[in-house]
Formats: C-alpha cells, structure tokens, sequence
C-alpha cells in the first residue's frame, strides 16, 4: 500500500520524470515482446509448410508443453503465421518460404 502512495505522490511532484520511466518501460516490454515473436517464428521456420490437426497437437505439445493450447493457437493466428485451411483440413505455415 505504501508503494502506491509513494507511486501517486511521485506523479504529483514529478509527473515529467513519471511519464520518462512509464515511456521507458513501454519500450522494454514492446521490445521484448518483438523479440518472443521473432522467436516463436524462427522455430515455426522449422515446421512443415503443411500439418494435420493432430501434427499441429503435437507440435504445441513440444514448443509450449505448459501453456494452454488455444493461447498458442490464438497467438499464431494473430500474427499471422499459422492459418487454418478448412478445404485442406491443415495448418497453413505461412513462416516458410517457398523453394522453387
């Protein structure tokens, strides 16, 4: 509780000084988060330009074994690296890139 008062006081007396740290903080968690993303492609890099559902189980099971399935699902889908083709019934890998 003693933190949250000093947190306020401290905005009060310097909100300049606040708002520098409260920018600087942003940068590290938006670079940080940068950084998983680019991981998590570069291992997707390794997959399958094409997986069953059940490959794609499997292969979550491997790269997140403590996390809940639908949260990496959702997170591939948002960035656009994985899609689900219901026609092919597969994981599309759309990290791969495509050798002639």
């Amino acid at each position: 509780m003693r933190t949250l008062i000093r947190w306020k006081q401290l905005w009060d007396e310097q909100p300049d000084r606040m708002e520098q740290i409260r920018q600087a903080a942003t940068k590290i968690a938006a670079d940080k988060r940068h950084r998983r993303n680019l991981a998590l492609k570069d291992i997707l890099t390794t997959w399958p330009k094409t997986l069953s559902p059940e490959e794609f189980r499997q292969q979550i099971d491997i790269l997140a074994p403590n996390l809940n399935p639908k949260s990496v699902v959702n997170r591939v889908r948002r960035l656009g690296y994985l899609t689900f083709d219901p026609a092919q019934l597969a994981w599309i890998n759309h990290t791969r890139q495509e050798v002639d």
